[in-house]
This record gives C-alpha cells, structure tokens and sequence, in this order.
C-alpha cells in the first residue's frame, strides 16, 4: 500500500469512530494529527500547518465549521473534507459557501474518503511537485550562476594577467624591469611639458657601465646580467621618489629628474648615485669593481626640446667616456669645447 505524502489533521468527538479512521488513515498518509474538538483542531492546525483537514461538523465547545471559518480567515487554499451523520441541507450550503473540497456522511464510507482524499491529494502533489522542481531549479541555477561566475573570474583575472604582461612587455626592460626606451622617452616628454607649463628646472642623466663589455667576455652574459640588475637595483636606490629611472639598452640607462631646484642639486644626486655604484659588487662567488659615467643635460639652460635635451645629456656622458671614464659631466661645462 502506497504511502499518500501528505499531513493530515483529522477532528472528530466520536472516539469510536475516531479510532476507526484514525487506524485507516495512519496506513494512508505521512502523517495523521487527531483532536476531539474545534479548539484542540485550531491548536494543532497552527503548531503543524498539515496539508489538509477531515473534520466533523457536531462537534462540544466548537463545531466544525466554526474551526473551518477561522481557518479560510488565514488559509483560503488548504484543501477541506467535512463529515456529518445529519443529511442537512443548510449544513451542506454553509460548508459549499466556506470553500470545502468534499462532504462524506456517517457512517463514514472509507473507499469513498480516500477517494475524496485522492481528488484534493492531486493539486496538492502537483503544488508539492512544482515546489520541488523550482527548490531543484534554484539549486541548479544557483550552481550555474556560481560556475559562471567564477568562469567570469577566472576568464577576467586572465585577461588582466595577459594585460599586465602586454603592458611589461610592452613598457618594461625584461631584465632589470624598469622602463625601457620608449616607456622612459614618453616619461621624459611628459615631464618637460611639465615643467615648461611650471617654469620649473628639469635635469636629465645619461648613466652608461663602464667595461660592461670586458666583464660580459671574462665572465659571460650570466654573470653580465646580474651586474645589470644589481647595477639598475642602486640606481633606483640612489633617487627620489619622483624621479623616473629607464633602460635605455645594453648598459646605458637614463633617468629624469623633475622638479629640482638647481645645478648644485643635480650634481649632489649624480654623486650618490656615482658613489653607490662604486662600492664593491658581489655577484655569485665573485667581487667585482663597477664604475659609470654620467653625462648630465638641463632643462631649460641646455636644450627645449626633447631630442636635443637627449642629444646634449649623450655628449656629455662620451666626454667623461673619454677622458678617464668613472665620473660626472655637466654638458653646460663642454659645450664650449664642442
């Protein structure tokens, strides 16, 4: 005998006839709660919401419809079977106009409840089947929405890396990741426009390793390229925080330093810098000495424009190359040389 899923509360103040139904439907239903009475019908109604009510109408203290009108005041959809032992017509009226599902007389016909109970049964298993399947529907969307989300994510953090990585590509010296050539000059230009809509000083460095070349023949292009890093790891060290330093290829490197006040500035800048690449590097096993020559141009004094502020600093930077390497050079202080 199939179990009908469903919670049934069934009144009835005949104990003998109670106990009859009750035997019946516990074999029938989920479950089955029974009171006596209206009010004890009322109690169990609100403490376990059942999915349908079997009640008598002639019932002590409150009959059944009584109990059903309350009831219909809160719950118009609960399905609702009346029994009476009276054929009364009124009693009939009073219930159709209360909305019930069905009127059995005594003696109760128990082929004929449960096919009373069946026909209200279905819509409830259709609402109980939709109610699952939409539970089931939320769930599943829930998991759909949570695995695209996150395929969005994944999908989006990967555009970004690749982004970022472009951008590297794109913007940043590969080795020593600072700004490379073209990166550095788009700085530069920005900061002399700058600086022209200011009227504030701007300088510009050409730093170049001395005997980079000797150093990549004795120890190789491994050893070559950690001095690289090391040597680009100083001179950010050595600036300020406003200052941009670039890679402008093999061991020429440039920085712009915008927003300081004079020359004697600059050159106190070039020598930190000149005196930290000076201390030993110690790279695997070996030490070895590093030295640089700076070439130095300023914006306004030197040049306008941008080409020839780069022009004047590479001048600059070749008259200490050939002189004695390991120095500092103003291009202000050869210009009359040239």
């Amino acid at each position: 005998m199939k179990c009908m899923e469903i919670t049934v509360l069934y009144v009835e103040d005949d104990r003998d006839i109670a106990e009859e139904v009750i035997e019946f439907l516990e074999q029938r239903v989920k479950r089955l709660y029974s009171a006596s009475n209206g009010f004890e019908g009322l109690e169990l109604y609100e403490k376990y919401k059942p999915d349908m009510i079997i009640t008598d109408i002639q019932m002590p203290k409150m009959n059944g419809l009584e109990m059903i009108q309350i009831i219909r005041e809160t719950n118009s959809e609960i399905p609702i079977i009346i029994t009476s032992a009276y054929n009364d017509v009124n009693f009939l009226l009073e219930s159709i106009n209360m909305g019930v599902d069905g009127y059995l007389l005594k003696p109760l016909d128990f082929d004929l409840m449960m096919q009373r109970i069946k026909r209200v049964v279905k819509p409830l298993e259709m609402r109980a089947k939709i109610q699952r399947l939409n539970e089931k529907l939320i769930t599943v969307n829930a998991s759909l929405e949570a695995k695209i989300a996150k395929a969005v994510q994944e999908h989006t953090d990967f555009l970004t890396r690749l982004n970022e990585d472009i951008k590297r590509r794109a913007f940043y010296d590969s080795l020593t990741k600072l700004p490379n050539r073209a990166f550095i000059y788009e700085i530069l230009r920005k900061e002399l426009k700058k600086a022209k809509r200011h009227k504030s000083f701007c300088a510009l460095f050409f730093i170049d390793m001395d005997n980079f070349k000797e150093i990549n023949d004795t120890y190789g292009h491994i050893v070559g390229d950690k001095v690289l890093i090391e040597f680009a790891r100083r001179l950010t060290e050595s600036v300020r925080e406003s200052d941009n330093i670039g890679r402008l290829g093999g061991d020429e490197f440039i920085l712009v330093a915008s927003d300081i006040v004079d020359k004697e500035a600059i050159a106190k800048l070039a020598n930190k810098i000149r005196n930290n690449i000076n201390k030993e590097f110690r790279i695997d096993e070996l030490v070895l000495d590093i030295s640089c020559s700076i070439g130095i141009s300023c914006y306004p004094d030197d040049a306008e424009s941008m080409s020839q502020l780069i022009e004047c600093a590479d001048i600059a930077m070749y008259a200490v190359k050939r002189r004695s390497k390991d120095g500092i050079e103003f291009y202000d202080n050869i210009k009359e040389e040239l």
